[in-house]
């Protein structure tokens, strides 16, 4: 997670704008290199919002629309792979309970 890392440098006290211009702009990058290597790591997509979002703070205003549109985007990723997470996590513990009922035949006398 070095993009994290870079991202959290761009805070520390006595970083320039420039300096942290640069830092969140790297970031962004190495997040959408790691977003190739697994598309469905929640964690990138929101590393990758937030660092859109650092560098909106920098931006005039017709790249800061630009740049929130981005935001928005991965955004809704992260709420998708999120949710499809947690459907699969439910269906895997509820569904085999769910067909073992079925099978058993509650409801019979």
């Amino acid at each position: 997670m070095c993009h994290q890392a870079l991202s959290d440098l761009t805070l520390e006290p006595g970083t320039s704008e420039g300096e942290a211009q640069a830092m969140t702009r790297r970031a962004v990058i190495l997040a959408e290199a790691a977003l190739q290597q697994d598309a469905s790591d929640a964690r990138t997509h929101l590393a990758i919002a937030i660092n859109l979002a650092r560098l909106a703070v920098y931006s005039d205003n017709k790249t800061k629309v630009s740049l929130v549109r981005q935001v928005r985007t991965a955004r809704l990723s992260v709420d998708r792979l999120v949710y499809e997470r947690d459907v699969r996590g439910i269906i895997h513990h509820c569904v085999p309970s769910a067909f073992l009922v079925l099978k058993r035949g509650v409801g019979r006398a």
